[in-house]
């Protein structure tokens, strides 16, 4: 039981520092914090992984079919989508404390989507 709680705890500390770390390098992600920031980031790498563990998983999961015909291309577009989501989620919801912009080139945010993965596998791995 704890070890899954610690898991989820660095998974959202993980998901805060690359969204901190992205939004700071201004690499098609823009975080305009409206409250404290660590409590901004901390929120925001809450709900990145709530996101990442439901919708993703699910997602990739219904999708698996035309994933195998792509040779896994789709996921990056499921990546994608994923983060319009999420950017979608917290200017609507979660409006008075942050305000996400990503950047409008589909090539951006393919990186942005492959390092957020390939950054939070990384930070897992090493951290576990």
């Amino acid at each position: 039981m704890w070890k899954f709680i610690k898991d989820i705890v660095l998974s959202v500390l993980i998901n805060a520092g690359i969204l901190y770390v992205l939004s700071s390098a201004r690499f098609g992600i823009i975080i305009t914090a409206k409250a404290e920031l660590f409590q901004v980031f901390l929120l925001l790498g809450g709900i990145f992984w709530i996101v990442n563990f439901g919708l993703k998983r699910l997602l990739h999961i219904v999708s698996f079919p035309l994933k195998l015909l792509t040779l896994g291309l789709f996921g990056m577009v499921i990546n994608v989508g994923v983060l319009y989501f999420f950017q979608w989620l917290i200017n609507t919801r979660f409006a008075e404390f942050a305000q996400v912009e990503f950047s409008p080139e589909w090539i951006k945010l393919l990186i942005l989507s492959f390092v957020i993965s390939f950054a939070y596998t990384l930070l897992s791995k090493l951290l576990k």
